[in-house]
C-alpha cells in the first residue's frame, strides 16, 4: 500500500500527551453528525470538541483530510498486510470520531490481534455494534482490547458497563453533583438517544469508581489495563 493510502496514526498532545491514536473523521460519520445536532443539552456529543475543532479547522485541513484517509480505509476490510506495526505500549482507537459500521470495529480488532505488545482502549457509544460483531465472531475480544463505553448523557452517571464493554466513561457538570443511575440495558436508538431517558437512583461504590478530571492519561492508565474502577467520570471540559 502506497503511503498516501496507509492508515494515518495521530501523535496526540493535552490530556493525551505521549500516546499515539487511530481516528476517523467525525465531520463524515452520520451518527456523529445527528448526535451532535441533536435537540438536548444534556448529550455530551452537543459539545463534541472533535467536532467543533474540524469544523472551525482549528488546526488547517491536514488533520481532517488524514482522518477522512482513515474512514475511507477502516470502513472496508482491512488486509492482513496493511495492518499498521504499532510502537506503543499503549494506544486509542477513535481520539477522533466514532465507528462507522461493523467493518469498522473489526479492523480494530484485527489491529489488536496483530499487536499483541500493545494495549488498546476503544471509547464508543455504538453498543449496537459492539454487540452484533461480537455475537457474529462468537469469539471473545482480544485480550489486549479493552471497551469503553461512552456514555451519551450528562450528570446521568452509569457504574456498571453494558455487556461485553469492561468500563463505562460518564461526564458531569460538576464534580460535586453527581447523580449515580443503574446501567443501561437495552441499545438505544437515535431517537431514544435524543428524548433522553429516566433510571432509577444508585449509589456507585466506593471501589468502583475513578476520577479523571484534571490528570493525564499517561499517569493514570487506568482505561487502557484491567482494574477494579469500572465507572470513569470526568467534568465536561469548558470549549
Amino acid at each position: 500500500m502506497q503511503d498516501m493510502q496507509k492508515i494515518h496514526i495521530s501523535k496526540l498532545n493535552g490530556k493525551l500527551e505521549d500516546f499515539q491514536a487511530i481516528s476517523v473523521n467525525t465531520l463524515d460519520n452520520d451518527f456523529c453528525r445527528k448526535m451532535h445536532k441533536a435537540k438536548n443539552d444534556k448529550i455530551i456529543c452537543t459539545k463534541c470538541y472533535s467536532f467543533n475543532t474540524l469544523e472551525t479547522k482549528r488546526f488547517g485541513t491536514n488533520l481532517e483530510k488524514a482522518l477522512q484517509r482513515n474512514t475511507d480505509i477502516l470502513s472496508k476490510p482491512l488486509d492482513v498486510a496493511d495492518v499498521p506495526f504499532i510502537n506503543a505500549s499503549y494506544f486509542r482507537f477513535d481520539a477522533h470520531g466514532e465507528l462507522l459500521n461493523d467493518t469498522h470495529f473489526k479492523n480494530y480488532i484485527l489491529i489488536a490481534k496483530r499487536n499483541r505488545h500493545c494495549n488498546f482502549a476503544l471509547w464508543t457509544k455504538r453498543t449496537d455494534i459492539v454487540t452484533r460483531v461480537t455475537k457474529e465472531l462468537d469469539i471473545e475480544m482480544p485480550f489486549n482490547l479493552i471497551l469503553v463505553w461512552s456514555n451519551p448523557f450528562i450528570d446521568n452517571v452509569q457504574w456498571k458497563p453494558p455487556k461485553y464493554f469492561h468500563y463505562v466513561f460518564n461526564n458531569v457538570s460538576d464534580d460535586e453533583n453527581i447523580i449515580y443511575k443503574d446501567t443501561l440495558s437495552k441499545d438505544f436508538t437515535l431517537e431514544e438517544f435524543s428524548k433522553g431517558f429516566s433510571m432509577s437512583t444508585n449509589a456507585i461504590p466506593d471501589d468502583h469508581y475513578k476520577p479523571c478530571t484534571g490528570q493525564k492519561c499517561k499517569d493514570c492508565l487506568n482505561c487502557y489495563q484491567f482494574s477494579n474502577n469500572p465507572c470513569v467520570i470526568e467534568k465536561v471540559k469548558n470549549k
